[in-house]
């Protein structure tokens, strides 16, 4: 166990970051051919799952890209991505203020995320990268 003093400064904010593999299979699994979906990604760190979208050239219709670090979420908006909208901002704020509703969501560990998505009527389909609690 790693006590706060020998963590680092990601994982005390909460940061995991997922392996360029994991985001890769979690999105061909999530998309499984299709082309059309609004796309999610509450918590997008360096963007990741950004990056395999333009790399594995998945087809979507719109990806919105949600980070509260700064700096990490200037890293993701480098990322060119056509239908892209990347908010700097905490998820919980931007979901209370958008009406939007998604396709798929991109949650790992995030299944707080699923919850509130669920609870407030903001999934289009039940479609989950992740089983709820």
């Amino acid at each position: 166990m790693k006590l706060i003093t020998e963590a680092s400064a990601d994982k005390l904010r909460g940061g995991f970051y997922t392996p360029e593999t994991i985001a890769e299979f979690v999105l061909s699994w999530g998309i499984n051919g299709s082309s059309d979906f609004d796309i999610l990604e509450p918590s997008c760190g360096d963007g990741v799952f950004l990056e395999q979208l333009q790399k594995q050239k998945f087809k979507y219709k719109s990806i919105t890209a949600i980070e509260l670090d700064e700096e990490e979420a200037s890293k993701a908006d480098k990322i060119n991505l056509k239908n892209k909208q990347l908010i700097n901002d905490d998820f919980h704020i931007y979901c209370n203020n958008t009406d939007k509703r998604f396709d798929l969501v991109e949650v790992i560990r995030l299944t707080f995320v699923i919850n509130f998505l669920i609870d407030n009527n903001r999934l289009k389909q039940g479609i989950f990268l992740s089983k709820r609690d």
